[in-house]
């Protein structure tokens, strides 16, 4: 269906408004935006701020967990769920179909116990690690002895390959394979043998660099230079640490041909020393085997993880190493999942049965520790209006004045004329029980009681009074007792300046049937509030306060830009024009365009709303007949808003002539443009931009400046938008173009033809025509 040009004319003038606000070149934009951003100021008066901001929920994976703590909650009323998520189910399935679901403790992935140590440990250089007086002296070292007393010197001696160094005057001595201190006494000696009085001091200088090897499982396995300060968890740690396979219990340690050593990493990890861990000498070898047992401990201890377990190593050593169970743990019900044989099955380990707490762990043992029943027996629930609602312990006799005698259990204000407890039956129901507090405090409490308290003032349906008008603050307000004409005044924060005291309304309801209307002096009244007409209020009086007739006050209006004295006026009259104000502020600057002078009147938008515009202009749509004979209805093609009727198109040189003129109104915003300097190019050009001004150009000289049409141009449907606001329909010839202009080159509005669904339609009427004429043929 072919567009009416006036449908085409209406979508483009609405379109064009909004490319206006869009396209407006750079200076003149940030200026037209200082602008508006202070005409709408007004439009927003007395909208409330306060947005509430919306923000989407966080999404919870479902899972078994969730729907077990609903039905446990729903079975033993109330219950406290766990703060996590505390067991996984493993479904067993075979062929498709699930046979067993196994629960297990979380969490799913476990780390191995002491792995992480080995992660991002840096090397240590020899001047890094602290010497002792057991270091082993080798090869390489570097030693400082000093003498005095007969004797005055200092040597620099160097460890030699035979553990040797050379001191004048003494020779040499061995000092390989002692430790720091057995040197130094034996230097000591074999120097007072030679001097009389001569006292030294022998420091390690310099360490040697001992080789070791590192083989097994280690995540690196290879040859290392170490400082020869380092033991055999400094060199398992520069290897990387033992791999998924390898033992972290059984490191030994190989010096030539002969095991020196083992090294159990967890007794350093869990006591801070161990034997094993020995200092390296060179050659030495390191080996770690495979582990020999690994068994997964879950659930509620210290530090679920797997861990390695040696030869007979059981459940206590287990819970030892996971640094013992966490308070809420059911260590009654040890939950063991084992390969035995081949075969799956599952054994239950009372911790507190000194039996079974020696059981011996195998290989593969996956062992989950739950937690407690959370739900508690002998409780009761106190909720409802009390400083301390939650949970309390039952005792065998108590009573409601047991709960309640303690300090600070009640307000003031509760009512205590009835409190309601909510009894768990034996079928899970509840049955209700009232009670007044004051009378009846010894009623009997029983386990799993709801005992819920009430205010006061939940009762108490609160009176209120209402006032409008010429006041600060109008509305309702809860009426006190003895509260008077003047107090509401007073609360509604006093009379506005013209209100018309001598006359104000009070319109009161008796008995919810009958209205009566007074008229008070609120002059008398507030002048002395002893006044007989200064009366008390009562429930749902509704009093207005009048305004005086013809009573003034300032109505401002703003023009800003390129006018000799900018700013807010005051108006002096209900007939002053714009061309009077223009007077008032002193005319135009040289640099002002008068041309493109923006008028906003916010009051326009208001109306509308208030005529329901949006409403006419949907109910003004065209109507589709389709193939079915339904009506439908084309959506509106164009965005309206009802700011966009704020701004009024005027010609400023009949209004600067005299010809014409335009009575202001309060809110009035007028905005004067410096001279813009180029001519803004939008839509089907090579390329939208600002091309510079030029005198007497006709349209087709801009469009070429911006790259020419291109090939979807429509060239009949062309529009230049004054600086006014002004939309008109321009061909490329025309020439009456100014600086501030924007000429917009819309495309070709294309219609696709669905030839499949013609085709159909025809092919269904000329059937259903032939089949018509073969049974006309057939009755004649």
């Amino acid at each position: 269906m072919k567009l009416s040009s006036f449908k085409i004319v209406v979508i483009f003038i609405f379109s064009s408004l909004g490319f206006l606000t869009a396209q407006l070149p750079g200076s003149i934009m940030n200026q037209y935006q200082r602008f508006i951003s202070g005409a709408d100021a007004g439009v927003q008066t007395g909208v409330g701020t306060d947005v509430e901001t919306y923000k989407s929920p966080e999404i919870t994976p479902y899972d078994t967990t969730q729907k077990y703590l609903k039905q446990v909650q729903k079975e033993k009323e109330p219950v406290v769920e766990p703060e996590f998520p505390w067991f996984f189910e493993f479904p067993i399935v075979i062929e498709g179909d699930t046979l067993q679901i196994i629960r297990k403790a979380l969490p799913i992935q476990l780390e191995t116990f002491s792995s992480s140590i080995f992660e991002n440990i840096p090397f240590l250089s020899s001047s890094q690690l602290p010497v002792s007086d057991k270091y082993i002296i080798g090869s390489g070292d570097k030693l400082l002895i000093n003498m005095w007393g007969a004797v005055n010197a200092q040597y620099d001696l160097i460890v030699d390959r035979d553990g040797k160094i050379y001191i004048p005057q003494i020779g040499d001595v061995a000092l390989g394979g002692i430790s720091v201190i057995s040197a130094q006494r034996k230097v000591n000696r074999l120097v007072n043998n030679v001097f009389a009085d001569v006292s030294i001091s022998l420091t390690l200088t310099s360490i040697k660099t001992v080789q070791v090897f590192v083989v097994g499982n280690v995540e690196n396995p290879g040859i290392f230079d170490l400082p020869g300060l380092s033991r055999v968890i400094n060199a398992i740690a520069v290897a990387g640490g033992p791999s998924n396979v390898g033992s972290f219990r059984n490191i030994k340690v190989y010096r030539g041909d002969r095991l020196i050593g083992k090294l159990d990493m967890y007794e350093l990890i869990l006591t801070g020393k161990a034997k094993g861990n020995i200092q390296l000498a060179n050659g030495d070898l390191l080996m770690v085997p495979p582990y020999e047992k690994k068994v997964k401990l879950r659930g509620l201890v210290k530090n679920p993880a797997i861990f390695e377990i040696i030869e007979d190593e059981t459940m206590k050593d287990l819970i030892n190493y996971s640094g013992w169970f966490l308070p809420n743990a059911n260590i009654h019900e040890i939950f063991v999942d084992r390969i035995n044989s081949g075969i799956h099955i599952s054994i239950n380990i009372d911790y507190e049965d000194t039996t079974q707490w020696e059981t011996i762990l195998k290989d593969g043992d996956d062992i989950s520790v739950f937690p407690v029943n959370p739900y508690r027996e002998n409780v009761i629930f106190l909720e409802g209006y009390t400083p301390y609602p939650g949970v309390y312990g039952w005792e065998e006799g108590m009573t409601a004045n047991d709960l309640f005698d303690r300090a600070g259990m009640l307000y003031n204000d509760t009512y205590r004329e009835r409190v309601d407890i909510f009894r768990l039956l034996p079928d899970e129901s509840r049955e209700i029980i009232s009670f007044d507090l004051l009378k009846d405090s010894k009623v009997s409490l029983q386990p799993q009681d709801r005992i819920k308290l009430y205010s006061v003032r939940e009762f108490l349906i609160p009176k209120e009074v209402s006032i409008s008008g010429s006041v600060r603050k109008p509305g309702k307000y809860r009426l006190y007792e003895k509260m008077r004409v003047s107090d509401i005044i007073f609360t509604a924060g006093g009379v506005e300046r013209g209100s018309y005291l001598d006359s104000v309304e009070l319109v009161r309801i008796t008995d919810g049937l009958k209205r009566e209307r007074k008229i008070l002096n609120l002059g008398k009244i507030l002048k002395n509030p002893d006044s007989p007409e200064n009366i008390l209020l009562a429930e749902d009086d509704y009093l207005t306060v009048k305004k005086i007739p013809g009573w003034l006050t300032p109505e401002i209006v703003t023009i800003i830009g390129e006018v000799v004295y900018p700013g807010d006026y005051a108006l002096l009259n209900e007939e002053e024009t714009l061309s009077d104000l223009l007077e008032r502020v002193g005319g135009f600057t040289p640099d002002a365009y008068t041309k493109g002078l923006m008028f906003i009147r916010p009051e326009i938008a208001k109306e509308a709303r208030i005529r329901d515009i949006p409403r006419i202009l949907r109910s003004t749509r065209p109507l589709i007949l389709d193939s079915l004979g339904r009506i439908d209805t084309l959506d509106l093609v164009y965005d309206w808003q009802g700011s966009d009727l704020n701004r009024i198109i005027i010609d400023v040189s009949k209004i600067v002539s005299g010809k014409d003129d335009f009575i202001l109104r309060a809110g009035d915003s007028i905005f004067v443009p410096r001279i813009p300097g180029g001519v803004s190019v939008l839509g089907a050009v090579g390329i939208n931009g600002t091309v510079k001004y030029s005198n007497r150009k006709k349209v087709a000289y801009y469009i070429k400046s911006a790259g020419g049409a291109t090939k979807d141009a429509d060239i009949n449907e062309m529009r230049i938008v004054k600086m006014n606001g002004e939309v008109l329909k321009v061909s490329k010839g025309y020439s009456n173009v100014e600086p501030g202009d924007i000429i917009i080159l819309p495309k070709k509005i294309k219609k696709e033809t669905n030839w499949l669904s013609i085709m159909t339609e025809i092919v269904t009427v000329l059937t259903g025509l032939a089949t018509t004429t073969y049974i006309i043929i057939k009755l004649k």
